[in-house]
């Protein structure tokens, strides 16, 4: 299987090692606006030839538009896509929406929609792609030595065991998750500590599951008489 196609860690499998890790992610509040029922949303300047409503649960939603204005369906939104741009909504005087590309005024029948605090919660998937993402780079450099630049992506498509590299994952995203919660939660103490546990735990078990690791066709490449395998 391809290495974009693995998935080593999980959100729920970090709790083997820290039960509450999950309830420490960042939360936040920011405005919504809900429509009540579908309605209409006009933009002013009506220069947008995309739109897109983004809900509280992170769902797109592509918006039909008709003369001067979108079809809004019922919902609770807190940001728009434009034209690959993102829009924050902002209660005030008139909406207004807000994004590197522009400013637009917001009208929504008001007897259609209201403003609301909602709180939102991160999760702590980018953790485990960038964890992943430094085992594959570390992947890379540890076959540097073997095999030339244009092949190594291959031989590591060719790992018929990756399952050896979960506990890697973990670890290294557990570090990450920490660096980041460090000045956040507990004391600097604590969490360095977990921090250095952390890293220390993935460079153990990275060098275990890197002996244990099948490279199926190209284990060839491990033999002493063998030398820089290129294409």
């Amino acid at each position: 299987m391809a290495w974009t196609d693995e998935t080593l860690s999980t959100l729920a499998g970090l709790t083997r090692h820290e039960a509450e890790i999950n309830n420490l992610v960042n939360r936040y509040t920011r405005k919504a606006i809900v429509a009540t029922k579908t309605t209409t949303l006009t933009l002013t300047p009506d220069t947008l030839t995309t739109l897109k409503a983004v809900s509280s649960a992170n769902v797109e939603t592509s918006l039909v538009k008709g003369t001067g204005n979108w079809t809004l369906p019922a919902g609770t939104y807190i940001r728009f896509i434009g034209d690959k741009d993102y829009f924050s909504c902002l209660e005030g005087t008139g909406t207004v929406l807000y994004g590197a590309g522009g400013t637009y005024s917001a009208a929504i029948p008001s007897e259609d929609s209201e403003w609301t605090d909602i709180e939102l919660q991160s999760d702590w998937q980018s953790k485990l792609d960038s964890a992943k993402q430094f085992i594959y780079n570390k992947l890379f450099a540890g076959l540097s030595a073997k095999a030339t630049p244009d092949i190594i992506p291959t031989i590591i498509d060719a790992i018929e065991n990756p399952e050896a590299l979960e506990l890697c994952s973990d670890y290294k995203s557990l570090e990450l998750i920490y660096m980041d919660l460090y000045g956040k939660i507990g004391t600097a103490e604590v969490i360095d500590a977990k921090i250095n546990y952390y890293r220390q735990s993935f460079n153990d078990a990275f060098s275990n599951a890197f002996a244990a690791l099948d490279f199926g066709s190209y284990g060839y490449i491990f033999n002493q008489q063998m030398g820089r395998v290129s294409r």
